[in-house]
């Protein structure tokens, strides 16, 4: 899936689309306290899920509704096995997916 950390992207028509995004993870990789930053770029319903690499659900880290702007969540990874992991903003406009790795 595409990552668009501008939160600016073209759709079919070469218009501007405005898109939440996931801006940052890190430490990566991880092995401990976690932290994510992810913009909204206008108010929306948003839920933050971790996924094991076959796409399983692990947790669900927030859902909330929240207003336009920059947050930040933290988590500890160090509860999660070794291995690859997906992290998803799920908004009302869409979802983005980013790879992380636990250590």
């Amino acid at each position: 899936m595409p990552t668009f950390t501008t939160g600016i992207a073209d759709n079919f028509n070469g218009e501007k689309v405005y898109m939440n995004t996931i801006d940052n993870i890190y430490p990566l990789p991880s092995n401990g306290i976690t932290y994510v930053s992810y913009t909204l770029t206008k108010d929306s319903k948003s839920e933050i899920t971790i996924c094991n690499m076959f796409g399983q659900q692990i947790e669900v880290l927030y859902s909330s509704n929240e207003k336009a702007g920059q947050y930040q969540l933290t988590f500890d990874a160090s509860k999660l096995i070794k291995g690859i992991y997906y992290i998803s903003l799920n908004t009302d406009s869409g979802t983005q997916v980013r790879k992380f790795i636990v250590q």
